[in-house]
């Protein structure tokens, strides 16, 4: 007989199913399985290269790891500045070939230096074995302090699979400039979109029905149902570069404003002088061709 065979310990089966946790926050994330040991680590916005955990930041910039379904871990989350914290777990089932639990913890408040615990117990030996088609009957915990953070949702089996949002994203004039960041997103997930202005153009922020939600260019937020978001942009009159078409918004070359001396105001102390300078070459022209002509006359 094996001498490594034990005839009392339990046989479990991984049935292919794992779990994605999503961190969203200034923080900083470590994860230990059920010894104690570090097995992943993100540290200002770096995952670290320390086991066969995966971990990542994916293109919206959430913080992701994935753990498999047989083994306990305490996710610990350490928050670098005063900050709200979001928290989603995500159950892959793969007989399903789908997300059949999604939980989710939204505006946790968290103070510099806190540390909040997210307990993620293993599977038990009944979902390890039949699958978990309506979400695993598992027990997350996460632990603020001594008080424990009841999740503000927990869906399982259809509506999980069902809890998938659409973000469609556009410019209100793409000659002026580009939005990017369109996808799908499951419930409690962040979407990250970017606004590119082109060149004599500036981004005046993002809106949602008619309101604006953010000023910023890379602008992330929460998804929890479908939304369009609309970048806008406007003709930047501060720009003085060589383009020549760059238009306003009906189309026209937006023209410079006028000093009081009647010269282009362009914010160039040395403007009013080259522009006088301009009239009185042009008089001297005009002066120059008006006795020119006077002399044919006399000649003739």
């Amino acid at each position: 007989m094996d001498e490594n065979y034990d005839p009392n310990s339990s046989v479990h089966f991984n049935n292919g199913g794992y779990r994605v946790i999503h961190i969203n926050c200034d923080v900083d994330v470590a994860v230990k399985d059920a010894d104690g040991n570090v097995v992943a680590s993100i540290v200002n916005e770096e995952p670290q290269n320390i086991g066969s955990i995966i971990s990542s930041i994916d293109e919206n910039g959430q913080k992701t790891v994935v753990l498999p379904a047989d083994s306990t871990f305490d996710v610990a989350v350490t928050a670098r500045n005063d900050d709200k914290v979001n928290i989603g777990i995500s159950e892959y089932s793969a007989s399903e070939g789908n997300f059949t639990r999604n939980v989710n913890y939204f505006d946790v408040d968290m103070k510099a230096g806190q540390t909040i615990n997210e307990t993620m117990p293993a599977y038990s030996d009944e979902d390890l074995t039949n699958g978990t088609s309506n979400g695993s009957s598992t027990q997350y915990k996460l632990q603020n302090g001594e008080k424990l953070v009841t999740p503000n949702s927990d869906l399982k089996g259809s509506d999980a699979t069902s809890a998938v949002y659409t973000v469609s994203v556009k410019s209100d004039n793409e000659k002026y400039g580009i939005a990017t960041g369109a996808g799908t997103h499951n419930y409690g997930e962040f979407a990250q979109v970017e606004a590119n202005a082109f060149e004599g153009y500036k981004f005046i922020g993002w809106y949602v029905d008619d309101t604006c939600v953010s000023t910023d260019a890379s602008y992330r937020f929460c998804v929890k149902n479908d939304v369009s978001v609309v970048a806008k942009f406007e003709v930047d009159p501060d720009y003085h570069g060589p383009d020549s078409n760059i238009t306003d918004g009906d189309g026209e070359n937006p023209q410079p404003e006028m000093g009081t001396d009647g010269s282009p105001d362009t914010g160039d102390a040395t403007a009013p002088f080259a522009w006088g300078m301009s009239l009185l070459l042009s008089a001297a022209m005009m002066l120059y061709f008006s006795k020119k002509s006077s002399l044919k006359k006399d000649r003739a």
